[in-house]
Protein backbone atom coordinates (compact mmCIF):
# COMPACT_ATOMS: atom_id res chain seq x y z
CA UNK A 1 0.00 0.00 0.00
CA UNK A 2 1.11 3.71 -0.72
CA UNK A 3 1.97 5.58 1.94
CA UNK A 4 -1.24 8.25 3.02
CA UNK A 5 0.03 11.81 3.48
CA UNK A 6 -1.58 13.15 6.98
CA UNK A 7 -2.44 17.39 5.97
CA UNK A 8 -1.41 18.82 9.47
CA UNK A 9 -1.66 22.38 10.35
CA UNK A 10 2.28 22.66 9.12
CA UNK A 11 1.47 21.08 5.80
CA UNK A 12 -1.29 23.14 5.37
CA UNK A 13 0.94 26.32 6.02
CA UNK A 14 3.42 25.30 3.71
CA UNK A 15 1.09 24.79 1.17
CA UNK A 16 -0.26 28.17 1.72
CA UNK A 17 3.17 29.71 1.43
CA UNK A 18 4.33 27.77 -1.88
CA UNK A 19 0.80 29.28 -3.27
CA UNK A 20 1.42 32.83 -2.09
CA UNK A 21 5.11 33.01 -3.09
CA UNK A 22 3.98 31.65 -6.50
CA UNK A 23 0.32 33.52 -7.44
CA UNK A 24 1.87 37.10 -7.58
CA UNK A 25 4.62 35.90 -10.26
CA UNK A 26 2.15 34.21 -12.22
CA UNK A 27 -0.30 37.16 -12.15
CA UNK A 28 2.25 39.59 -13.47
CA UNK A 29 3.66 37.41 -15.75
CA UNK A 30 -0.35 36.71 -17.74
CA UNK A 31 -0.21 40.57 -17.58
CA UNK A 32 2.42 41.07 -19.40
CA UNK A 33 1.51 38.58 -21.71
CA UNK A 34 -1.91 40.28 -22.05
CA UNK A 35 -0.54 43.61 -22.73
CA UNK A 36 1.29 42.61 -25.43
CA UNK A 37 -1.44 40.63 -27.09
CA UNK A 38 -3.49 43.98 -27.04
CA UNK A 39 -0.57 45.87 -28.55
CA UNK A 40 -0.14 43.35 -31.33
CA UNK A 41 -4.26 43.15 -31.90
CA UNK A 42 -4.20 47.27 -31.69
CA UNK A 43 -1.73 47.24 -34.05
CA UNK A 44 -3.49 45.02 -36.06
CA UNK A 45 -7.01 47.05 -35.45
CA UNK A 46 -8.56 48.15 -38.68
Amino acid sequence: MGQIMKFTAENIRQFNESLSKQNPLDIALWAIENAESNKRNNATAP
